[in-house]
């Protein structure tokens, strides 16, 4: 499965050609790079006698916007950095994913 983006504004201009009747036919010239991405790991071992509580944010494209991927994994080293002092009796682990893949 392979997925891309589009700027909001390629959008508009395709959205506009297909309700015309026009057929649209897209082809994709990719650099498939290295298949290698980072899962980012923190955890705080406040304790180990039930389940972690496991967070995930992910990060994205060279590009991020405040609305998409910046405010997600702010939040989530907010609630790392936050779950230090609050002394949660629960182990806490956050994981910042790549959004088209996930974690493997």
């Amino acid at each position: 499965m392979l997925g891309f983006a589009l700027s909001f504004e390629q959008y508009k201009e395709l959205k506009e050609l297909v309700l015309t009747g026009l057929e649209v036919e897209a082809f994709l010239n990719a650099d498939f790079g290295t298949n290698s991405l980072e899962v980012i790991e923190a955890t705080v071992s406040n304790s180990l006698s039930r389940k972690p509580i496991v967070l995930t944010a992910h990060l994205c494209h060279p590009k991020p916007g405040a609305n998409d991927n910046t405010s997600g994994s702010a939040l989530l080293t907010e609630i790392v950095s936050t779950s230090k002092i609050a002394n949660i009796e629960r182990e806490v682990v956050a994981l910042w994913v790549p959004e088209m893949y996930g974690r493997r």
